[in-house]
């Protein structure tokens, strides 16, 4: 925990005022530990947050998996539970990366998502990560990565990292989320070239 945080635990009767204490203005603060993008407050206590992360090997080669992950307008034509897709604005480097904002509209369990994010494909890593910068959820955040098996089979990975903005419903909604986002992302993987036996 960094110097001057407050464990939230070891004070089960509350946060006392005092050196060290976290006191700003004579109001407390609780502060997140050092991994915050992992974790939260939930309930009183830290709590890691849910990271989905999902890999397939298919029979396409990397170029190809890495081409049509990267041409996000696509997927509601191919990936079922993508309603909608745009392209915001895209900029490429000089060291061949691209930045991109993209709005997402996504069917999750029977309930549609909307989002907007910004991505960094980077070619020479076959690496796409995001972030959203507006959208239904907390946090929604992540990356594809393309690696290449042999000529022929290419293994897919994407990792949600993501939070569920209402805490008293995190608890009953996470693992329903949890369940969702993992057959959502395989299905969208799966969509990028045939599953290798």
């Amino acid at each position: 925990m960094p110097d001057g945080a407050v464990d939230p635990a070891a004070h089960p009767g509350g946060l006392h005022r005092g050196a060290g204490s976290g006191i700003r203005g004579g109001k407390a603060e609780r502060r997140r530990p050092a991994d915050s993008a992992r974790t939260g407050l939930i309930q009183g206590r830290w709590k890691k947050l849910p990271i989905v992360t999902v890999r397939e090997r298919l029979v396409a080669s990397a170029d190809d998996v890495w081409k049509r992950i990267c041409d996000i307008e696509s997927y509601p034509t191919f990936m079922d539970s993508v309603i909608r897709t745009q392209v915001l604005s895209e900029e490429t480097r000089p060291d061949g990366i691209t930045e991109a904002v993209t709005e997402w509209e996504v069917l999750l369990k029977g309930s549609v998502l909307k989002w907007s994010e910004r991505e960094v494909r980077d070619p020479s890593q076959w690496r796409l990560t995001y972030e959203q910068v507006a959208g239904d959820l907390e946090r929604f955040a992540g990356f594809w990565q393309v690696t290449k098996v042999t000529e022929e089979i290419t293994e897919a990975t994407l990792e949600v990292d993501f939070e569920i903005g209402i805490p008293m419903l995190r608890p009953m909604l996470e693992p329903v989320a949890v369940r969702a986002i993992e057959k959502n992302s395989s299905d969208m993987l799966v969509s990028l070239g045939r599953r290798a036996d």
